[in-house]
């Protein structure tokens, strides 16, 4: 785990890294989650909410994140020489 942050609602966490998959405690089954995945605090399971496969590519271990109420953005800092550093932004909302 690379950050950890807690998400304006109070009642999950999100958690950056070098993953592709997420088991919540609440299953056995990994779930596809790339880099980041949103946690219920009281309980440790999945949240629903996830950045669309695809988008994030190769899971990336240098995430630092910030929190809002509206969007989660991920700063990717430049981990390997002559590798450019990269921002995302997503909405932080539940689907």
């Amino acid at each position: 785990m690379r950050d950890l942050k807690f998400a304006s609602d109070g009642a999950t966490i999100f958690v950056a890294g070098r993953f592709t998959n997420v088991t919540g405690s609440n299953s056995t089954t990994p779930e596809r989650r790339e880099s980041v995945a949103r946690l219920q605090m009281g309980t440790g399971n999945l949240n629903p909410w996830k950045i669309p496969d695809g988008v994030i590519g190769v899971p990336q271990d240098g995430w630092d994140l910030v929190v809002t109420r509206e969007a989660v953005v991920g700063c990717r800092t430049q981990l390997v020489p002559n590798v450019r550093g990269t921002v995302k932004s997503f909405r932080a909302c539940s689907p």
